[in-house]
């Protein structure tokens, strides 16, 4: 057997709906170096939650037990989270924007709260109460249309995260304007790994691998003592790669313009918006894949990073060393930075520079 089978595991729309490959995997568990762990049990489930295709798989004595426990943890974060599900607390703060304050379990607030540090930290390049906008252009429902300036001006004026209003005495959350809503999808999923990553390693496991509509979790090696492999695709062809990342206990997520998008008149709108236009966000970057060991922070930051552009991205990575980045620009060449230098191979021909800083 080979050690280089691969996965194709699609992105979810990250926020609502399908979307197109982005992340391949070079790993499988059928593939074992030695006699003791052609023995190891291993357990894989599918399943669809998130609005998008699920998977986790597990190697180890209590595979079954854990795979179990994380998909119930995916429903469980789901039926909380859901801006679709009448009745999940995202939905019970939006019905009542403009109204009333809404409480909500300490996660949930949590959960909020965080997302808001990152909105002021990316000076509002991530936003969770881009809602209004994802559904004028049609990403929510998939009805795709291109509205007039009149329309686009109309819901600026009611997006903005400055708008939703925590109080952490009561664990409540208010969206201040009529008309607004938040969509935790660019945080839900991330949040689901970093949960579903902890309860695994509860049980007696060896190897696992999350997959969460594209969310990539690894945690573990290889029975042979290798890293797991993470190939990124590139997204000007998504039969090819960028490059192939090693991880351990690590989160790779990917944004990207090409993973969602339709055409009229001859140009292709993209479904990551822009909070400050309300329009598909003006971006030098085809994709940026966030590494961390935190997967709320690597799925906020894929799309914040891309939101902002190259150089943006490149300053905040300055701050912030401790992330790995890999990022494809519109020329094609491949950015990547100096702390994965040895770690994330790329693919031979493509043209890459890796970045220390500004």
């Amino acid at each position: 057997m080979t050690d280089r089978t691969r996965f194709l595991f699609r992105k979810s729309a990250g926020r609502g709906g399908v979307c197109f490959v982005c992340l391949v995997l070079a790993f499988s568990f059928s593939a074992c170096a030695d006699n003791a762990s052609i023995s190891s049990p291993s357990a894989k489930v599918e399943f669809f939650a998130m609005n998008t295709l699920m998977s986790i798989e597990v190697r180890g004595a209590e595979a079954e037990a854990a795979v179990a426990a994380g998909r119930d943890e995916v429903y469980r974060l789901e039926r909380l989270l859901s801006r679709t599900d009448p009745k999940s607390e995202v939905s019970a703060i939006n019905t009542a924007a403009g109204s009333e304050w809404t409480e909500v379990s300490e996660e949930t607030f949590s959960l909020i709260q965080t997302a808001l540090l990152y909105s002021e930290e990316t000076e509002g390049a991530f936003d969770i109460t881009i809602a209004p906008v994802m559904d004028l252009w049609g990403f929510s429902s998939g009805e795709h249309r291109v509205p007039d300036d009149a329309e686009i001006g109309s819901v600026l004026e009611r997006i903005g995260y400055e708008h939703l209003l925590l109080d952490e005495t009561g664990f409540r959350v208010k969206l201040e304007n009529p008309g607004m809503s938040m969509d935790l999808g660019a945080v839900a999923k991330g949040y689901a790994g970093d949960r579903v990553k902890e309860i695994i390693k509860q049980f007696d496991f060896e190897t696992a691998l999350i997959n969460l509509g594209g969310n990539v979790t690894v945690i573990g090696r290889k029975p042979n003592g290798d890293l797991l492999r993470v190939a990124i695709t590139d997204p000007e062809n998504r039969q090819q790669y960028l490059g192939v990342l090693g991880s351990e206990d690590t989160h790779v997520i990917t944004s990207g313009g090409y993973e969602r998008f339709f055409e009229q008149d001859g140009k292709v709108y993209i479904h990551i918006m822009d909070p400050e236009t309300a329009r598909p966000a003006q971006s030098d970057l085809l994709s940026v894949s966030v590494i961390d060991s935190n997967g709320v922070r690597s799925d906020i930051l894929s799309t914040a990073l891309f939101v902002m552009g190259r150089e943006e991205a490149i300053r905040y990575w300055s701050g912030h060393r401790d992330l790995g980045l890999v990022m494809a620009k519109v020329d094609g060449e491949v950015l990547v930075s100096k702390n994965l230098l040895g770690t994330f191979r790329v693919t031979e021909g493509k043209s890459v520079t890796y970045f220390d800083g500004e």
